[in-house]
């Protein structure tokens, strides 16, 4: 940034030197201020007034490939055609000669020029800051989305609006309440709209089964609950351990020889008080007909849910 010291006395010598100074130092002011507001220096654009009020076009100021064009008012339409004026006035110095020195920018009606129908009107800052989004221009603004699993592929373009659509769809299931997730955190650190599904603890789930037999009945039949003749979820059932019955054991046969010596050698068969009729000997049990565990390697987590109330 160029700045003059101003403070000394004696009397500073404003020469050639020092008007370019300050010329330069207000050049680089403004073309700072024009970067920053992203004009290129190249276009026509309006930065205020230039408007069309009955049949006159307002005084204002433009902006015309690199210079700023102070406009006076004239009669006109946004079919008057306007382009940039350069004056140019000598001066005489010392010496004699006579040289360009002051060079001014205008914005004129021109036949050469472009109507002012094709010139881009900057929106003012206050109106920047108090711009309301405009649903229908973000619908028409393509945006490129990179699928994360294949990156390399064609990306689809999608409108911004029709991204918050298919967001709200893909979301549809815990924003409308009964999607759960697995939380592998403490409970105190579940995320505000979450909470805990109480009729979940210490279960696991099973999809509802409605899958018929070749007699048309469930295969599964404590896998599925019918309410109004539709398939519901919600049933519960089963436990951590369980106690064989007989019943459930496998079929099997025990068989003994059961022999005595007679005194003179050999075998005797052991008869039942009817004659032909083989005694019937018990084999004693050597269980402890204790209930087996049936549970899986397991790991505990809370299943939560999105109800939208903050905790």
């Amino acid at each position: 940034m160029k700045k003059l010291d101003t403070t000394h006395s004696g009397g500073a010598p404003l020469k050639q030197k020092a008007l370019a100074f300050l010329q330069t130092g207000h050049l680089e002011t403004l073309r700072a201020l024009v970067e920053h507001l992203g004009i290129s220096n190249v276009g026509n654009f309006i930065i205020s007034g230039c408007e069309v009020v009955g049949t006159n076009i307002t005084a204002g100021m433009m902006y015309i490939d690199g210079d700023l064009c102070p406009f006076v008012e004239t009669s006109g339409t946004l079919d008057t055609k306007i382009s940039k004026i350069t004056n140019i006035e000598n001066v005489s110095y010392k010496n004699g000669n006579s040289h360009p020195f002051y060079e001014s920018t205008v914005a004129a009606v021109n036949s050469n020029g472009i109507a002012l129908s094709d010139f881009e009107r900057l929106p003012k800052v206050q109106e920047l800051v108090n711009e309301i989004i405009d649903w229908s221009d973000i619908a028409g603004i393509p945006q490129v989305v990179i699928d994360p699993f294949s990156p390399t592929a064609v990306p689809a373009e999608l409108t911004v609006l029709q991204r918050l659509e298919l967001l709200e769809k893909k979301n549809a299931v815990f924003t409308a309440g009964g999607g759960m997730v697995l939380w592998n955190k403490p409970a105190i650190e579940i995320p505000g709209g979450w909470y805990e599904v109480a009729d979940w603890k210490g279960r696991i789930p099973v999809g509802v089964d409605d899958r018929l037999n070749l007699i048309g009945q469930l295969e599964n039949p404590e896998f599925a609950t019918l309410v109004s003749g539709q398939l519901v979820p919600g049933r519960t059932g089963g436990k951590k351990t369980h106690k064989l019955t007989q019943a459930e054991l496998p079929n099997y046969n025990l068989t003994r020889d059961v022999d005595k010596e007679t005194p003179t050698g050999g075998n005797e068969t052991i008869w039942s008080s009817a004659p032909g009729t083989f005694a019937t000997q018990t084999i004693n049990s050597g269980g402890g007909d204790q209930p087996h565990p049936i549970l899986n390697p397991y790991r505990t987590v809370l299943f939560i849910e999105y109800t939208g109330v903050s905790n």
